[in-house]
């Protein structure tokens, strides 16, 4: 049968079903789920699971709930466990703490004991200077000295600073290391400067071949070089034309399929209206009267190459596909 049949079988609802269904793997059928009687026995099989694990987990509190029965966060409450070997079983899945009475009295007395423990005073920090201290008696800012110390920690492996409280410490012998790894890397050639100039040098020898190779065609070049450049002004001047579009047809019951492209330029008395798509262009002392005698014009040689289409067929065909008659 379908969910839907078998949900109200079942007395269970759709979203319910469908979430138990995708770890099923059920057969589709023209984009439903089909229930097999196999597939239906599995589906009890899990639902009496999953009830029987809610049941389990309503017995015991959660962490949250315990924390805020001790008075204590519920980070703390983990560290009894982490930290301070207190034993709390976890369900079936090993998510979720089960939390007996049992537990939660242990973690009572734990936490009763440890309030009577002193506290442990902070670890001293190890000899030695810090990070921003070596830096400054290296006479370096401290973000070139991180950078320059991870460079040099790989070249010596003893040089293994202590990390303390987030904080490095670095030993008598550590900055003698350093120091004498500084030395060394101020004594060489700047390497980096050594492979720029090369390619430059690469590059420059590049660009004196070819310039000897064009040479001979310098003059037939030119030609094409100014010709390429009036074509670029050409296109520059039509990129800043603003453009603008014909919605409709000046005849009722005449529409258009999209909107015509207006090019609009000002010219010697007025305003000049050019189609992008068709060769048609108007001429009126404002825009809009050059766009709307445009409007006109398409109308017009719409009808015109109704009567005769052989005059222009590819713009006959363009415009057939435009306009749409009254019905």
């Amino acid at each position: 049968m379908f969910t839907r049949e078998l949900a109200q079988e079942l007395g269970l609802s759709m979203g319910r079903l469908a979430s138990v269904a995708k770890s099923l793997d059920v057969e589709m059928r023209c984009g439903r789920r089909w229930w097999s009687p196999e597939k239906i026995e599995l589906l009890k099989q899990e639902l009496a699971r999953r009830e029987e694990a809610q049941r389990i987990k309503s017995l015991y509190l959660r962490t949250a709930e315990v924390a805020s029965r001790l008075g204590v966060g519920e980070n703390d409450l983990r560290a009894l466990i982490h930290e301070h070997g207190l034993t709390v079983d976890k369900d079936e899945t090993g998510r979720v703490y089960q939390w007996t009475d049992g537990a939660i009295a242990a973690a009572e007395t734990l936490l009763a004991e440890l309030a009577k423990r002193p506290p442990e005073p902070p670890a001293p920090p190890p000899p030695g200077l810090t990070s921003k201290q070596v830096a400054a008696r290296l006479k370096m800012r401290y973000a070139s000295f991180c950078q320059f110390s991870l460079t040099a920690r790989k070249h010596y492996p003893s040089l293994q600073p202590t990390f303390h409280r987030g904080t490095l410490y670095w030993s008598q012998e550590d900055l003698a290391l350093l120091k004498q790894e500084l030395g060394e890397l101020r004594a060489r050639p700047d390497l980096r400067q050594k492979r720029l100039l090369q390619a430059q040098k690469g590059r420059l020898a590049k660009l004196q071949e070819h310039a000897r190779a064009i040479r001979p065609q310098a003059t037939a070049a030119q030609q094409h070089v100014e010709s390429i450049l009036s074509l670029c002004a050409e296109i520059e001047a039509s990129l800043a034309l603003p453009l603008a579009f014909i919605y409709t047809l000046p005849v009722e019951g005449w529409t258009l399929r999209r909107p015509v492209a207006v090019w609009v330029k000002a010219v010697l008395g007025g305003y000049e209206a050019e189609a992008v798509d068709f060769d048609l262009r108007t001429r009126s002392r404002t825009s809009r009267g050059a766009i709307d005698l445009l409007r006109h014009a398409l109308f017009q040689r719409y009808q015109e190459l109704a009567r005769d289409s052989a005059q222009d067929a590819v713009a006959w065909n363009a415009l057939r596909q435009l306009v749409v008659p009254p019905e």
